[in-house]
Formats: structure tokens, sequence, C-alpha cells
């Protein structure tokens, strides 16, 4: 995800793509609490590694 970074819309996306794998391998181990750490292990991960991408991205108007 951050060597294909294109906005923190796309960002969003893939990180909740990544969640569902998440979501799955909790389903199989019924770990609940792994849940909850592994997202957020997940979401810091990927903010600390595009925080100057997020805070430099200027949004472009939208065709309508």
């Amino acid at each position: 995800m951050t060597n294909n970074f294109f906005s923190p819309g796309y960002l969003n996306m893939d990180i909740r793509f990544l969640s569902g794998y998440i979501t799955e391998q909790i389903k199989v181990t019924k770990d609940k609490l792994g849940e909850v750490s592994l997202n957020l292990l997940m979401l810091n991960k990927i903010l600390e590694r595009n925080n100057d991408r997020i805070q430099k991205y200027l949004p472009t108007k939208e065709k309508k």
C-alpha cells in the first residue's frame, strides 16, 4: 500500500481490504483480542509510513 499510494481514499479501501483478512483469521482462531490489536497495529503502521503523503495530498475537483 505504501509503494502504490495514490490518494487517501484508495488507501482507505486498501485498509478495509486487509481488515477483511484479519476478520477472516479471527473467525478461524476465535481470538477476540487479536482482532483489535491486529487492526490497531495495521492502522498505526500504515499511518506512520504514509503520514507525509497524506498531509501533502491535495484533493482535486471531481468531474461531474
